[in-house]
């Protein structure tokens, strides 16, 4: 079993694409056109982080991680 990717919403985009790219040294990426913005940052050629901008304020943060085994 290994985790496919991660799906995180984040008020500051910019803040967040500068942080798995320059703490974690996960690569910004090609990401399909969803109708919102967000980012894809991957791990070698994984995407492994993707990032959504909340459009609506966050109650709390949410995670979506999704398992393949």
């Amino acid at each position: 079993m290994h985790i496919h990717h991660v799906n995180i919403r984040t008020k500051d985009l910019d803040a967040s694409i500068a942080f798995y790219r320059d703490v974690l040294g996960l690569v910004h990426g090609p990401r399909p056109d969803f109708g919102f913005p967000g980012a894809w940052l991957y791990d070698q050629d994984k995407p492994a982080i993707h990032l959504n901008e909340a459009v609506e304020p966050l109650a709390c943060p949410m995670w979506v991680i999704r398992v393949r085994g």
